[in-house]
């Protein structure tokens, strides 16, 4: 037999409402960071022009990245 606790419709409404509004402020954040706008730039290039360039695409991420974290 299944138990079941009772929840207040509109709390349980709040709360998905409050962690739906976090994740999306986390979403819009990411789109409008420059590294991240940055990676989406250099993943449209061909290999070609990251060659041109001295990057090799398994690169990329350290090369964004470099400063802030040991890649």
């Amino acid at each position: 037999m299944a138990y079941a606790a009772p929840v207040h419709p509109s709390s349980s409404n709040l709360v998905m409402r409050l962690i739906d509004s976090v994740f999306t402020a986390l979403v819009v954040s990411a789109q409008n960071d420059a590294r991240l706008r940055r990676i989406e730039a250099l993943r449209a290039k061909s290999d070609s022009e990251l060659a041109n360039m001295g990057l090799k695409r398994e690169d990329i991420a350290r090369r964004v990245f470099g400063d802030l974290f040991y890649i």
